[in-house]
C-alpha cells in the first residue's frame, strides 16, 4: 500500500513537469519509470526517484533553452528592420492581352496601384541584405493570390548587397498588380473568383538574406530554399477596394 502511494505522487509530479513545458513525450518514459521503480524497496525507489527527476528536469530546461535561443535569432532581424507599406496612387487601365477563359464583362480593365516601400533599419548598427539589382522583386513576396509585382524587362540583372545605415531608411516604389479575374468574373461562373482564400488585406513581405550569407552562388541556393526564408512582412493594407 505504502509503495502504490508514491507511485501516484511520482506520476503526479510529472504530469506537472510536462504539462508545463508540453514534453508529451517525456512524460510517458517517467510515468512508466515510476510504476517500474514502484516494485522496489521504499528506500530504493526514493533515491531513484530524486536521481530521476533531476536528470529529467535538466533536459527539460536545456530543451526549453534551446528553444528559446532560436526562437531570440529568428525574431532579431524582425525587430531591427521594419517595412512600412503605402499606397500612392490606384487606377484602372484598359487590357488588351488575350484571356484564356469567356469574361461576362464587354471590356476588360485591371486595377494597378503605385506603392512605396520604406524599409527602416531600428538598429544602432548598419544592415545588410541581399538582393537583385534589377530584378529586386525576386525579394518580396505578397500574402495572398491576387496581389502581386508588376515586373518590367531588364538588363544586367545579378545578386548584390544593399546596406542601410543605422536609424535610416530606403524608399523602393513599384506598382503592383489585381488579378484580372478579381474585377472581370468570367462568363456563367458560380461564385466570384475575389472569394477564394478569403484573405482581406495584403502585407508585403522582405525576405532577409543577411551578411551571413558571403557569395552570389550562396545568394542563389538561399532565395530558392523556402525553408531557409526569414520574411519580415509590413503593415496590411486594404487593396480590394
Amino acid at each position: 500500500m505504502r509503495s502504490d502511494g508514491i507511485n501516484r505522487i511520482g506520476q503526479l509530479v510529472g504530469f506537472w513537469w510536462f504539462v508545463d513545458m508540453k514534453g508529451s513525450i517525456i512524460l510517458t518514459v517517467v510515468t512508466i519509470h515510476f510504476e517500474w521503480a514502484s516494485v522496489r524497496p521504499v528506500n530504493e525507489y526514493c533515491v531513484t526517484l530524486k536521481v530521476s527527476l533531476m536528470r529529467y528536469i535538466a533536459i527539460i530546461l536545456l530543451i526549453f533553452s534551446v528553444c528559446s535561443c532560436q526562437r531570440i535569432k529568428q525574431n532579431e532581424n524582425g525587430s531591427k528592420l521594419r517595412i512600412n507599406f503605402y499606397v500612392e496612387k490606384d487606377y484602372y487601365v484598359p487590357y488588351n492581352r488575350k484571356l484564356n477563359y469567356e469574361p461576362a464583362n464587354d471590356s476588360i480593365w485591371e486595377k494597378r496601384f503605385d506603392v512605396r516601400l520604406s524599409i527602416v533599419n531600428n538598429s544602432d548598427s548598419v544592415i545588410t541584405y541581399w538582393t537583385m539589382t534589377c530584378d529586386w522583386q525576386r525579394s518580396f513576396i505578397v500574402n495572398n493570390l491576387y496581389i502581386g509585382f508588376q515586373y518590367s524587362p531588364c538588363d544586367n540583372n545579378s545578386p548584390h548587397q544593399v546596406k542601410i545605415k543605422a536609424h535610416d531608411s530606403i524608399q523602393i516604389k513599384s506598382t503592383l498588380v489585381r488579378n484580372i479575374e478579381f474585377d472581370n468574373p468570367c462568363k456563367g461562373c458560380v461564385g466570384c473568383w475575389a472569394d477564394q482564400g478569403h484573405v482581406q488585406t495584403t502585407k508585403i513581405g522582405l525576405i532577409f538574406i543577411d551578411s551571413s550569407c558571403k557569395s552570389i552562388a550562396d545568394y542563389d541556393n538561399w532565395i530558392s530554399d523556402k525553408s531557409r526564408w526569414n520574411i519580415i512582412w509590413s503593415n496590411p493594407l486594404n487593396l480590394r477596394k
